[in-house]
């Protein structure tokens, strides 16, 4: 069966937060649906090499290991759908090294990359979101802010 593009994005996009929520808590996804909002921001400012260079950067730093996840999780899948062999019409289906690839690639490859990106964002924060239970905030004791 013949798919567009961008359904075969979104099923990718579903298939990755599917298999998130299999092995996660809620405190992970907090951290994971607050990663996600704040990736595209950062494509958008400082393009699709350095959003990637901070995800990776994230998933190795600190002491909690929800966070480092969520950003293991998300450069992961972002690399997944932008390296996937089995998608010829991603912009590195041939590629094994993510962030050689990234570095390496012409300008014309670079913008198409960084637009496939962002488009794939779109559908992981949708799915985030959808699928995706975060940790409970502490009840206001006061009752106020409901």
């Amino acid at each position: 069966m013949l798919q567009l593009l961008s359904q075969r994005r979104a099923k990718h996009a579903l298939e990755a937060i599917q298999a998130f929520a299999q092995t996660s808590t809620p405190d992970r996804n907090t951290f994971y649906l607050s990663a996600i909002k704040s990736v595209p921001i950062e494509m958008r400012t400082n393009g699709l090499g350095q959003a990637m260079a901070m995800a990776l950067s994230q998933s190795k730093k600190g002491e909690n290991k929800g966070r480092k996840e969520a950003y293991e999780a998300i450069y992961n899948q972002f690399r997944g759908w932008l390296c996937n062999s089995q998608e010829p019409d991603t912009p590195f289906a041939k590629s094994e090294d993510f962030m050689q690839s990234l570095c390496a690639a012409d300008q014309k490859t670079y913008l198409t990359a960084q637009a496939e990106a962002l488009a794939y964002a779109e559908w992981l924060k949708k799915f985030a979101h959808a699928f995706l239970v975060e940790a409970q905030l502490a009840p206001d004791p006061a009752g106020e802010g409901s």
